[in-house]
């Protein structure tokens, strides 16, 4: 499992957690054992990977800037 995250480092990505209020935006850090490390607006948080539903890079336009999501 910890692979399939391997390739969103360094991206920004939406995170969608299991029994979370909605997706968070946010740049992942790095994976180690089963935890994620991400940056978000407020500093850095760490998420247990089990606890993930989904995961997405963020959508961009054919500019280059980033699409508002639907929460």
């Amino acid at each position: 499992m910890i692979e399939v995250f391997n390739r969103y480092i360094g991206k920004d990505c939406v995170i969608y957690i299991s029994g979370g209020s909605g997706p968070m935006e946010c740049k992942v850090v790095s994976v180690s054992d089963n935890w994620l490390s991400i940056e978000t607006r407020d500093g850095v948080e760490i998420i247990n990977i089990d606890y993930i539903v989904r995961i997405k890079e963020h959508p961009v336009n054919k500019n280059g800037k980033k699409k508002s999501v639907i929460f």
